[in-house]
């Protein structure tokens, strides 16, 4: 099985915050949202969206202000294909928790 290392970092703390986890690439990114929540301590109770190439990657709603792309079927590897490609985590709109995840290596067993 194939595995990504990544590093999810909380933008703005000092020292930094972050986790390296490894998953399997075919997950989806709502259920990479539910791991998020856990490994940061989360408590998944506001909103979030994921941030790629400029697009907003969320639930769409009617009420959104700006275009949201429907996530439900996107993979990791679908976003994060080479090391050292990044992508961002939104996370409580209020707050602004910001969180940059980097394929840092792929791993294969």
């Amino acid at each position: 099985m194939n595995y990504y290392q990544l590093k999810v970092t909380l933008n703005g703390t000092k020292p930094p915050i972050y986790r390296r986890i490894l998953i399997i690439p075919e997950i989806k990114l709502p259920k990479f949202h539910y791991i998020i929540q856990i490994i940061m301590g989360w408590t998944d109770s506001h909103l979030h969206q994921f941030i790629i190439d400029g697009q907003f990657y969320g639930e769409p709603h009617p009420d959104d202000w700006t275009e949201v792309i429907n996530y439900n079927n996107i993979k990791i590897k679908d976003v994060l294909v080479y090391p050292k490609d990044k992508i961002k985590y939104e996370y409580d709109f209020g707050d602004g928790w910001e969180h940059v995840i980097t394929l840092e290596k792929f791993i294969e067993s």
